[in-house]
């Protein structure tokens, strides 16, 4: 897969209903002191709007910030993907993530690593970060072990 396609794959990096987020097993949630929702107007749309949170400690509550930011999530909308929470409260006719449909992944997804074209990570920055090479690539192959990782191929 492409770099410039990664947005349309991975890009959606946190759909999540906020209502409900005190359950037992949203123990990932419960200790974020970051989040970013995206929200669009149903599993079809293409466009919508992504919303950064943050938190002092886990107890605080959260509070906007910046402003909306207009995003292009996949070219045929979004549908669920497994991220870290289940999604057997999904409707059954909720779109579920297949590989190639078009769909960028909905749920509730760690963030683990940064990237982009900068050459080094900004100072202060606390998340890794990884500099996007003409040889890093995306894993699309749902039979790789590596899937859906982003991995450098010179170094695999």
């Amino acid at each position: 897969m492409k770099l410039d396609a990664l947005c349309s794959s991975i890009a959606l990096l946190a759909l999540a209903s906020l209502a409900g987020a005190q359950s037992p097993r949203n123990r990932a949630f419960l200790s974020s002191t970051q989040i970013v929702v995206v929200n669009t107007r149903g599993w079809n749309a293409v466009d919508g709007v992504l919303w950064r949170y943050e938190r002092a400690r886990p107890s605080k509550k959260w509070r906007l910030v910046g402003k909306p930011i207009p995003v292009v999530v996949g070219r045929s909308g979004m549908a669920w993907g497994i991220g870290v929470l289940p999604t057997e409260t999904r409707s059954a006719l909720d779109p579920v993530k297949k590989e190639g449909d078009g769909r960028s992944p909905a749920g509730l997804f760690a963030l683990t690593t940064a990237f982009g074209y900068a050459s080094q990570q900004l100072t202060g920055w606390k998340m890794p970060y990884l500099n996007l090479t003409p040889s890093v690539e995306c894993v699309d192959d749902s039979d790789s072990r590596f899937y859906t990782r982003i991995l450098d191929r010179e170094t695999v």
